[in-house]
């Protein structure tokens, strides 16, 4: 009782509102849920916001269905369940509600409280972008882009992009300037579209903004390593992998490992694989920090349960060499399957060591053929060279022995072109040239 007397007291006196609310006045009993989670004109209570917003949902009002969502899926006055909030949100985008539809197609976009579907993703997010939300149509822009729900369409993916970059969505513009720089390859436009969309504030338009220009000059422009530590304050997890690299390598700012520590650390702590394998380098090189080579491959495992190559590959010759741990040759094996896998073709060729010698598991001269070929024929010399001496062994017939001479001849070339290793513990990450497109996922306003 004491609740409802300060309610109705402090909303302009109008003892009528909890008797209105009660009688199902849904003007009345949405004043009354907006007052209890706001605390403005009543004690801030949770518990009763959500008790009258499911009320006014009970009642149909679309916006309180879809605010009833909103808790469901954020926990507040409710047990967290994404299922009923998905559920309230059907209830609302059925009836029209265009904010609803579109927190509805993100949810079937990322299987949250439903199951994952591109096509009803596709489905509900259009119904709101026809209806003029801005980030519906950025993120339908982004569907067709991406060929989600959609059929792949270059055209329609800008010019549903551009629709909302009127509105000045700053997801939009950052994915024009993705458009412009990757595909249309103008970077004067993608510049001028990162631009709009990083004085809007977006964190990864002020990271490609500064990427745009990096590229332009070695080392990179002032200008750009202003826009990586922007970003990077903003907690842009390539951006503070980018500064961390700028600061190890000194290039436009004073060397200086412990600030590359630290950005690599924030980088690594917010899941960036670069991050994480750098930081991997710098415990295993000392650099900023005491040598700590059990350290190093800890980051190293955590970038290549990202499937991130280099990484998997560094993991690979730890366990090899016993940097950090035990030898483990099963291990090392393992993971340069990994890493081959994942493109990294200077793990091919050690993969095809471990099956041509045994090591770590079953041998097979025939699979290390095939292995060492492939990694050679993709540039690899130390491939070409193992694959010759494998090609003229003891088991090689006259064929074979043909080949290994022009695999001989082909890795001493290479060698004369480069300066091969047959690998290093640390191989670093360098920033990303290809820019991805933006996730989408912010939820509409209601």
């Amino acid at each position: 009782m004491l609740n409802v007397l300060f309610v109705t007291a402090a909303l302009a006196q109008d003892s009528a509102l909890l008797e209105k609310a009660r009688a199902g006045d849904m003007n009345s009993v949405i004043r009354l849920a907006r007052a209890y989670e706001s605390g403005d004109g009543a004690r801030q209570d949770e518990l009763e916001a959500a008790r009258w917003y499911r009320r006014a949902a009970d009642l149909g009002d679309a916006w309180s269905q879809t605010k009833l969502a909103e808790l469901y899926s954020q926990g507040r006055g409710v047990q967290q369940d994404e299922g009923e909030a998905a559920k309230w949100l059907m209830r609302a985008a059925t009836s029209g509600y265009a904010p609803a539809q579109l927190n509805l197609g993100l949810k079937y976009l990322h299987g949250t409280g439903v199951g994952a579907s591109d096509d009803s993703a596709a489905h509900w997010i259009r119904e709101a972008a026809e209806k003029g939300i801005s980030a519906a149509q950025a993120d339908l822009g982004y569907l067709y882009l991406t060929g989600r729900g959609v059929p792949r369409n270059f055209q329609q993916a800008q010019e549903w992009s551009l629709k909302a970059a009127k509105h000045g969505d700053a997801v939009a513009e950052l994915n024009l300037g993705s458009m412009a720089e990757l595909q249309l390859k103008d970077m004067k436009a993608a510049e001028s579209w990162y631009r709009k969309s990083a004085a809007a504030g977006n964190v990864d338009a002020e990271y490609r903004l500064a990427l745009l220009l990096a590229r332009r000059s070695n080392p990179p422009s002032e200008e750009s390593v202003s826009w990586f530590r922007k970003a990077a304050e903003h907690r842009q997890p390539l951006a503070a992998f980018s500064l961390g690299l700028l600061y190890q390598q000194g290039r436009r700012v004073r060397q200086d490992y412990s600030e590359a520590m630290r950005w690599y650390k924030q980088s690594a702590g917010e899941g960036s694989a670069e991050g994480q394998l750098n930081l991997g380098m710098m415990y295993e090189k000392g650099q900023g920090v005491p040598q700590d080579l059990g350290a190093a491959l800890a980051w190293y495992l955590r970038a290549a349960e990202q499937h991130f190559a280099v990484a998997e590959w560094n993991a690979a010759v730890a366990y090899e060499q016993g940097a950090g741990t035990n030898p483990d040759m099963a291990q090392a094996r393992y993971w340069y399957s990994r890493a081959a896998a994942d493109g990294e073709i200077t793990a091919e060729n050690s993969l095809a060591r471990c099956w041509y010698m045994g090591l770590g598991g079953p041998q097979s001269r025939e699979k290390a053929i095939e292995l060492f070929t492939h990694a050679a024929q993709a540039g690899d010399a130390n491939a070409a060279t193992n694959l010759a001496r494998v090609l003229s062994d003891s088991k090689s017939s006259a064929e074979e022995q043909v080949a290994a001479q022009k695999w001989s001849a082909i890795a001493k070339q290479r060698y004369a072109r480069l300066d091969t290793a047959a690998g290093s513990l640390a191989q670093e990450a360098v920033p990303e040239q290809a820019v991805e497109h933006a996730r989408i996922g912010n939820q509409a306003e209601h």
